[in-house]
């Protein structure tokens, strides 16, 4: 193993020097998405846990992991101290010990127990992550963006874009799954507007409203295991991704039974995509789904287009590329809590 952990520690310093993420030689640049790991909702699940972060990173060889949200089960830590820290340590060792990069926002159950976002925020930065802490005038905490760079590290060829939840619960002063706020929403705009034209990629623990008509009236590829659980309040996330014309794929986690991806026909440029479960922790897929990763490789064109594929790695280490799913009209109606 020792050849192998240098091996990706030398990649790890040419594509993430000084904090720079940059393309392979291959003008490819690969992210795994894991996703509701739920590390310490039981002890017995740690170890598998760790087993398919393995499989995924040992597989796929990515250039950095988006962790989106409910990486511990904060509940769990509730009356029996400061715990989470050793927590943090065991889910991103995989990381560190392969010298992969990673970037975390955070979900509806990481700030369950006795840390805080803020805390969890330090943990995280103290193990060598690249999370970044945003601006402290607008809900959440991990609210920022990471560009990536050309082979030379001097031209921004994508941007990927990081939400954090309002709170644990609740949307706009209303009962509900969390959202990403309007006031998020409006430092999007802000920010993206600075930043002019690129390729750019959301991620975000809690679907938008836009996954019930998507999987309802749309070609989507991927299973619907259980309802869309979504904010009530639609803060305008989708639409003001839209509206910049920027933003190529949006990636969510949070229902732990769903995978699916897909577009509105209307606007086949902007993808919606579940993460596939990564841990073993509270709810999982069921049989045949395995728990695993979605995949994201994002590829510079000759002609200087950018676009991304992707595709599903499962713990098995199998590649999984999701079939076809007809739209069969009006089934779920809106936003399950």
């Amino acid at each position: 193993m020792g050849w192998l952990v240098r091996l990706w520690w030398i990649a790890f310093v040419v594509h993430a020097t000084l904090g720079k993420l940059t393309l392979t030689t291959g003008n490819t640049f690969k992210i795994a998405q894991f996703t509701d790991m739920h590390y310490a909702y039981d002890v017995v699940i740690d170890g598998p846990n760790a087993e398919v972060e393995y499989t995924v990173l040992e597989t796929e060889r990515p250039d950095l992991v988006a962790i989106t949200g409910d990486a511990i089960s904060g509940t769990a830590f509730q009356h029996r101290g400061d715990k989470e820290k050793r927590e943090w340590e065991k889910l991103t060792l995989p990381m560190r010990e392969l010298g992969i990069p990673w970037a975390t926002t955070f979900g509806n159950h990481d700030a369950d127990g006795n840390l805080d976002r803020e805390q969890l925020l330090e943990i995280d930065q103290s193990l060598g992550s690249l999370t970044l802490h945003g601006p402290s005038d607008i809900p959440g905490v991990t609210n920022y963006y990471l560009p990536i760079y050309d082979t030379t590290g001097n031209q921004t060829v994508a941007v990927l874009w990081f939400f954090d939840l309002c709170d644990n619960w609740g949307c706009e002063n209303v009962s509900s799954n969390a959202c990403v706020s309007k006031a998020q929403v409006e430092w999007y705009k802000n920010e993206t507007a600075k930043l002019g034209s690129h390729f750019g990629l959301f991620f975000l623990h809690v679907p938008t409203p836009e996954y019930v008509d998507l999987w309802n009236y749309e070609v989507t590829y991927g299973t619907k295991g259980e309802d869309v659980c979504c904010p009530v309040v639609n803060t305008g996330l989708y639409d003001a991704a839209l509206e910049s014309g920027d933003i190529h794929g949006m990636f969510v986690g949070h229902d732990h039974h769903n995978d699916y991806c897909g577009s509105f026909a209307a606007h086949p440029q902007l993808m919606l995509c579940y993460g596939r479960k990564t841990g073993f922790g509270y709810s999982n897929p069921e049989w045949p789904m395995h728990h695993g990763s979605r995949i994201i490789e994002i590829t510079l064109h000759s002609d200087n287009s950018v676009d991304f594929t992707t595709w599903i790695r499962d713990d098995l280490g199998e590649r999984i590329d999701n079939p076809a799913h007809e739209p069969t009209g009006p089934g779920q109606l809106s936003c399950t809590a």
